[in-house]
């Protein structure tokens, strides 16, 4: 799941969230032209007025298409990302509603978020209060419904970056161990960038992460993921080998020479616009012992950035 899905997650559930009128940022879309609801006697009248809401509502707000939804009771564990969320106890009874189509963030952190395929909101269990929502792909609405095939493939276009990382320009880092830092290199040369977004792709993890995927130069993974697999085989499955159990900043077209730490949690990597895909394999812990964030900036010999910087966020 990603950065946008996991903050929403947070702020819904400790401060709760907000109307579904709220303007939303993005492009209008049309409203759904069907819409699959539970069956409605099945249904207690405070949760069909609140689904009638949503539906009713979408195009105006940050609900901009509403293509199917439905409603389950639940507890909090059944909600993506909830588990150890403060406040919540995880067998706590709550009711579900879950709806496939287009929803934005309902905050402007980015001034040109991705839509998410799937929202989920969680509502108390007697009172029917929305306690929080969660936007997420395809798969996190496929149980409460179990027939959405994944999406066809879909053209890449970048854009500028969410203006939210913009917040590193002038961030307090982390200390950092001063000196020359090691790295491994893995390279495929032969390596280039996809055209297209794999449909599986936007099935399992949606929009949120496609910038970072597939628009970045750079992209670091200081813990090894799970999800890493499927992101390198949605870049086209390049033939590169990062070093076990190691930190990891996946390059596109560049190439590390070496890299070197300051005290204030810069590392200056010297490189060169190299055509292919590299993986560059380094010590988190020996770099950053107290964890954090880590700024890496990719500069040629004159000094001059390369490519965009890079944040590094680690235990």
């Amino acid at each position: 799941m990603d950065v946008r899905t996991t903050f929403l997650i947070l702020a819904c559930l400790l401060v709760g969230c907000g109307e579904v009128t709220g303007a939303g940022s993005g492009p209008a879309a049309p409203t759904a032209t069907a819409v699959i609801v539970a069956p409605r006697d099945q249904i207690p009248a405070a949760l069909r007025d609140y689904m009638d809401r949503l539906t009713q509502t979408a195009g105006a707000g940050y609900i901009r298409r509403v293509d199917r939804i439905t409603v389950r009771p639940a507890t909090w564990s059944d909600l993506p990302g909830s588990a150890g969320a403060a406040n919540v106890d995880p067998a706590a009874a709550i009711w579900i509603i879950a709806a496939t189509g287009e929803f934005y963030p309902t905050f402007g952190l980015m001034s040109v978020p991705p839509p998410s395929a799937c929202e989920l909101w969680a509502l108390d269990a007697k009172t029917y209060e929305v306690r929080g929502s969660v936007l997420g792909a395809l798969s996190d609405c496929a149980r409460y419904f179990g027939d959405l095939p994944a999406p066809t493939s879909a053209p890449i276009t970048c854009g500028d970056e969410d203006s939210g990382y913009r917040v590193f320009d002038h961030y307090r880092f982390s200390p950092t161990t001063t000196g020359p830092l090691a790295i491994v290199t893995s390279r495929d040369d032969s390596w280039t960038a996809p055209t297209a977004i794999p449909g599986d792709y936007l099935y399992r993890f949606g929009h949120g992460s496609v910038f970072e995927v597939f628009c970045r130069p750079n992209h670091t993974a200081t813990v090894p993921e799970p999800n890493d697999a499927a992101m390198l085989k949605a870049l086209g499955s390049p033939r590169v080998t990062p070093a076990g159990g190691m930190a990891q900043i996946w390059l596109k077209n560049a190439h590390a020479l070496s890299a070197s730490a300051g005290s204030d949690g810069v590392v200056t990597v010297k490189a060169t616009v190299r055509r292919g895909f590299e993986i560059v394999s380094y010590d988190w812990h020996a770099l950053a012992p107290q964890g954090g964030y880590v700024k890496f900036r990719f500069v040629d010999a004159s000094g001059v950035d390369v490519i965009p910087y890079a944040v590094a966020n680690g235990p």
